[in-house]
C-alpha cells in the first residue's frame, strides 16, 4: 500500500458460510494495516472461519488481499519474484 493523507481504506472479511464483514470503513493505511493484521493472526483465521480478508482503497480498488490457507495472495506476474526483508533493509522490487 502507498502512504496516503486522507482515510481510504477499507477492511472486509469473508466467512466460510459466504458472508462478509467490515472490520473498519475511510480509515488511514496504517489503522487498516493493523485490524487486517489482527484478522490474519487471529484465532478465526487459525480455525479457518475466515477464508479471505482485503483491503481497498477510495476507489474500491483491492489493495491487499489475504485467503486461508494460501496467504498473502499476489499478482501473478510478482509470485516468486519478490521476497520481503528483514526491518531497516533494502527491498529489490520487481521490474
Amino acid at each position: 500500500m502507498f502512504e496516503s493523507t486522507k482515510p481510504e481504506f477499507s477492511v472486509v472479511q469473508f466467512f466460510t458460510d459466504g458472508t462478509r464483514q467490515y472490520l473498519r470503513r475511510s480509515v488511514m493505511a496504517l489503522e487498516a494495516v493493523l485490524a487486517l493484521s489482527s484478522v490474519c493472526n487471529g484465532p478465526t483465521a487459525s480455525l479457518g472461519l475466515v477464508v479471505r480478508v482485503i483491503v481497498t482503497d477510495g476507489t474500491d480498488h483491492c489493495v491487499f488481499e489475504w485467503t486461508h490457507p494460501d496467504g498473502v495472495v499476489w499478482p501473478t506476474e510478482f509470485k516468486g519474484s519478490w521476497k520481503p526483508t528483514p526491518m531497516g533493509g533494502t527491498v529489490d522490487r520487481p521490474n
